[in-house]
């Protein structure tokens, strides 16, 4: 799992795109990889 620091580095990172829920998951148990869920203010179109 993420640790806080982890975590604020994230959440700063992805401020652009104005989060309004984040979770952090390492459902998969591999220390290389996590999953970060996000609920996003607005509708990302590229």
């Amino acid at each position: 799992m993420l640790s806080p620091r982890e975590q604020a580095i994230v959440i700063k990172a992805m401020g652009n795109l104005k989060p309004t829920k984040m979770a952090f998951s390492d459902f998969d148990r591999d220390e290389n990889e996590i999953e970060i869920l996000c609920d996003l203010k607005e509708t990302l179109v590229y």
